[in-house]
């Protein structure tokens, strides 16, 4: 075997590898719970969302350490959460579909879900990033405001004027 192939095969990324399977798994798991929590939400549906992040169970057969994995979840969801409800009680965004009995402070579940399947993501498709914080960075600096951008024309949240303080 070549010096580069040898290389490829010990970094992983080939046909057989587990952690391809498992990067594909969790993107595909992301992607499915984003788009049911924003959609299913934006349509009037609170009960898509947070049901389908019983997809994350999936994703258990490809994690070797769970007890790290599930405080990684938790802590990146609490943050998550923390830092959407300080947005929302600036006034900064809206979510129009919370359900009244809802307190007016708090993010609604599914977007703690949202975090929480984010936070799969960074020991599988997002790992390469780590080490590289500037480019970690741009791509937050851009994926949030974006996703925040999506959900507005799904109608699920709200950014309220001037519209740069809830993509900041």
């Amino acid at each position: 075997m070549s010096e580069a192939g040898a290389e490829a095969s010990s970094a992983g990324g080939g046909a057989g590898d587990p952690s391809l399977a498992r990067n594909l798994v969790t993107f595909v798991v992301f992607q499915v719970i984003w788009t049911a929590c924003v959609a299913g939400t934006g349509k009037g549906n609170d009960l898509v969302g947070p049901a389908s992040l019983l997809l994350l169970v999936l994703l258990l057969p490809f994690i070797t350490d769970r007890r790290c994995e599930l405080r990684l979840w938790l802590t990146v969801g609490l943050l998550g959460t923390v830092i959407d409800s300080g947005l929302l009680a600036l006034g900064w965004i809206d979510f129009p579909h919370s359900p009244e009995w809802w307190p007016a402070w708090l993010v609604p579940f599914w977007i703690s879900g949202l975090w929480v399947s984010f936070a799969a993501l960074l020991r599988s498709c997002l790992v390469w990033l780590r080490g590289r914080t500037l480019l970690a960075f741009l791509f937050g600096l851009v994926g949030g405001p974006f996703s925040f951008h999506m959900g507005t024309r799904l109608e699920a949240v709200v950014v309220t004027e001037p519209s740069w303080r809830g993509y900041a």
